[in-house]
């Protein structure tokens, strides 16, 4: 009878462990899928910026020289927010409360973005990247907030680095000659972006290109530290005699 019950014993505390090990190869390659669409979604951006750049006219008309100007500014918003927003959790005195103050002067920035540049657009991906973030400030764990830090991190350093090689360096005019520029951009401001996009567009491909590598590289390193030997929460299994 002894040999039944440590037998039953070894089968349960190895089902466990199978049950482990499926539980993290599937948030593995949960994280690891994740990686490859943000990764994917940067590098879509780069290239939208670097057609723009240097054939304006063939996508939608040359629309996207002054959106692209737009997301990179719009960027810099989102890029402060990542960083900001949960840092403003940790705050003991009414964070909540000072969340939402700063909430709405990020949505009072972007209202104020799309409407310098005449795009709903630029708007609706402000939304659609502070909505998942508002939400999961409220529902990630301590563990999932760290590798949200470690982008916004990495988001910040290559947005100042890029923003500095838009203004000591001058990128090559591409597509965008007068002619150009006055059927697409007419109304241009006086800033360096508005009178020269290529600086902006170029940073941009820079920018989205090189944070889709860092992003690739971010979900392959969580999801080799996801791995952990597993091991029954019960503790050894102590088999009795009837």
């Amino acid at each position: 009878m002894r040999e039944v019950w440590a037998e039953a014993a070894r089968l349960t505390s190895g089902g466990s462990i199978q049950f482990a090990l499926l539980v993290t190869s599937i948030n593995q390659t949960l994280t690891r899928l994740a990686g490859v669409a943000a990764a994917l979604s940067c590098w879509s951006m780069a290239y939208v910026l670097a057609r723009a750049w240097f054939t304006p006219m063939a996508i939608e008309n040359g629309r996207w020289v002054s959106l692209g100007v737009g997301i990179m500014v719009m960027e810099f918003i989102l890029v402060h927010a990542a960083g900001m927003l949960p840092g403003l959790l940790k705050s003991e005195k009414s964070p909540v409360k000072r969340l939402i103050y700063v909430s709405l002067l990020y949505v009072v920035f972007g209202v104020s973005i799309a409407l310098a540049f005449k795009s709903r657009l630029l708007f609706g991906v402000f939304l659609a990247i502070m909505i998942p973030r508002w939400f999961g400030l409220f529902t990630g764990l301590g563990e999932a907030r760290e590798p949200q830090l470690k982008r916004a991190g990495i988001s910040a350093a290559l947005y100042l680095l890029v923003a500095f090689l838009s203004v000591f360096v001058p990128f090559p005019q591409g597509g965008l000659n007068s002619a150009v520029l006055a059927e697409v951009y007419p109304n241009r401001g006086s800033g360096l972006w508005e009178k020269r996009p290529q600086q902006a567009l170029a940073a941009g491909v820079i920018y989205f290109g090189v944070l889709g590598v860092a992003e690739l590289i971010l979900a392959l390193r969580q999801s080799r530290a996801s791995t952990a030997k597993p091991r029954d929460a019960a503790g050894p299994v102590v088999v009795e005699q009837p």
